[in-house]
Formats: structure tokens, sequence, C-alpha cells
């Protein structure tokens, strides 16, 4: 099981169903109203905040990927 699929599964199933409507409006390209930031050091790279979670994705040229979702602490933006 991927890192992403192994945070999902431990949401409830009304913060699940949230955050997989914010993973498609990612990948649609619909993230206007979202909280993103741009990462600081990463070409394509940017945040969504929702609360303590953080969605990380990225933009290519095929669209956005959804890259990782974590709950905010010290070591959220590592290995990235």
């Amino acid at each position: 099981m991927n890192p992403l699929d192994k945070n999902l599964a431990k949401l409830s199933g009304p913060k699940r169903v949230k955050f997989l409507e914010i993973f498609e409006r990612i990948r649609s390209g619909k993230i206007v109203g979202l909280d993103i930031k741009k990462l600081h050091g990463k070409e394509n790279q940017y945040r969504v905040r929702v609360g303590q979670w953080r969605i990380i994705f990225e933009q290519t040229s095929e669209g956005n990927h959804v890259l990782k979702l974590a709950n905010r602490n010290e070591k959220t933006y590592r290995d990235m």
C-alpha cells in the first residue's frame, strides 16, 4: 500500500470523502478556492492546506498529480 492510500485509510468516512473530492479537484485543475502555496526550492510542486493536513501535488504537462497526504509536522516536507 502506498503512503497516500495508507493515510487515506486512517481517516474517518466523511473526512476521506472530503479529501477524495479535493484530490479530484486537483487532478482536474479546478484549484481555485483551495489554500495553495508553491513549495520553496521545488520547480512545480505545491501544497494544499486542509486544517492540520497537507496535500502535496505536482503540476506537469500531463496534468496535476497528488504526491502525498500528510498530517502537518516537522517531517511533512522532507523527502520531496
